[in-house]
């Protein structure tokens, strides 16, 4: 049975309704189906029919509702890959610069080992440098990506805004620290070499010199900004779990913190970041109809 057409628009509204869908107009009594029969006295009329599909029911005066954090989509698709990508980046500098960190850890000691057993020679030389180098410049790179990436989904998510910030805080601490090591411990070690040599242990001679009190300074600030911009880093990672939903990421970033397991969490932001760009890039492209 289809109700009448609606006076004022002509639409086809639905039986028993009071207003027209289509315009809004009032609807005659005629129009609407007839009521429900009136439940007999003494008779328990049975609980309330469920609203239809699309009722909204109004929040109570005073409730405030929290909006639910942004999530991946489809017109953010571009931003959260790209971001993806970065952070896979970073966490192959994190393997590569561990075990290239590991390598000439070994060949450092190897070679102060044999050729100067009795403490006196110098072990801060070309090798040392050279791996202080290597090690310096893998670790801003791996800084330098987890920044674009957190700096990319700030754009699309405010919980990104404060990492983005805290990492490039880490990148300047990182730079101060490697400025600063070199002349610290080209000093500690002319105080060393002074000390085994059996110089008298005079200030002129053997004393902390002026270039080891910068270098010293440049690194205690450094290390105190590369701290925080380290904690921001590690809430960045922990931040990708929560908007990708995926707990590696929240283990990887834990794991980083501790220096004999950073290599495992190093491999889980990579297995995470992978799986989750390949997820992105398996959505339907913008415009096509989902069924």
């Amino acid at each position: 049975m289809v109700a009448p057409p609606c006076p004022r628009c002509g639409g086809l509204p639905p039986l028993g309704a009071t207003f027209c869908p289509f315009c809004g107009g009032s609807l005659p009594r005629s129009v609407g189906a007839t009521s429900a029969p009136a439940t007999p006295p003494g008779t328990y009329p049975g609980p309330p029919a469920p609203p239809g599909y699309g009722y909204y029911a109004p929040p109570p005066p005073g409730a405030y509702y929290y909006p639910s954090p942004p999530r991946p989509s489809v017109a953010t698709r571009d931003v959260d890959r790209s971001a993806l990508g970065y952070s896979l980046a970073a966490a192959l500098m994190v393997l590569i610069s561990g075990v290239v960190g590991f390598v000439t850890l070994f060949g450092v000691f190897g070679a102060f080992s044999i050729a100067a057993p009795n403490g006196a020679a110098s072990i801060f030389g070309g090798v040392f440098l050279l791996a202080l180098i290597v090690s310096g410049t893998f670790s801003v790179v791996q800084v330098a990506l987890l920044r674009t990436a957190f700096y990319r989904l700030s754009a699309v998510d405010q919980r990104f805004a404060t990492p983005s910030k805290l990492t490039l805080a880490l990148l300047v601490g990182f730079v101060m620290l490697f400025v600063g090591l070199y002349p610290l411990l080209v000093g500690a070690q002319a105080t060393a070499s002074c000390i085994a040599t059996g110089t008298p242990a005079a200030p002129a001679n053997c004393g902390f010199n002026r270039e080891a009190l910068i270098g010293l300074f440049l690194v205690g600030v450094g290390g105190v900004i590369a701290l925080i911009g380290y904690i921001g880093m590690v809430v960045g990672i922990w931040r990708l779990g929560t908007r990708y939903e995926n707990d590696l990421f929240k283990v990887g970033a834990i794991l980083l913190i501790l220096p004999l397991l950073s290599f495992v969490g190093a491999i889980l932001l990579l297995v995470a970041s992978h799986s989750e760009r390949e997820k992105l890039g398996s959505y339907p492209a913008p415009g096509t109809p989902s069924f």
